[in-house]
């Protein structure tokens, strides 16, 4: 792949980041309260979103991104805890939903 190619890949971090720090990411205050409204929520020290809630506001934005970018992309920079899949978590009262779980610490 070309140098031009890589540069003009879509910094993911740094739209998620945004959209967290707009707000645009609607959050539930813990698992027991999250409903189908929500994003995700914040759980041990990480924005854990749904991807078929995050999908939706990434499109927007690049038209053409899709989820398996998304995810090497955040993997590239570090910014996905792994889970038992290697990419995503569950966690316990979720009712089995999945989540990308990004460290607090990479959206500074």
């Amino acid at each position: 792949m070309s140098n031009d190619a890589e540069a003009q890949k879509p910094n993911y971090l740094s739209i998620i980041h945004n959209l967290y720090n707009s707000k645009v990411l609607r959050l539930a205050d813990d698992i027991a309260n999250l409903k189908e409204k929500h994003y995700g929520l914040i759980y041990e020290d990480c924005l854990c979103l749904r991807s078929v809630k995050l999908m939706p506001e990434i499109i927007k934005l690049i038209p053409n991104a899709n989820l398996n970018d998304v995810i090497d992309s955040l993997t590239a920079q570090g910014a996905i805890k792994p889970g038992n899949d290697k990419t995503s978590i569950q966690i316990s009262g979720g009712g089995g939903k999945r989540f990308l779980a990004i460290p607090l610490k990479k959206l500074k």
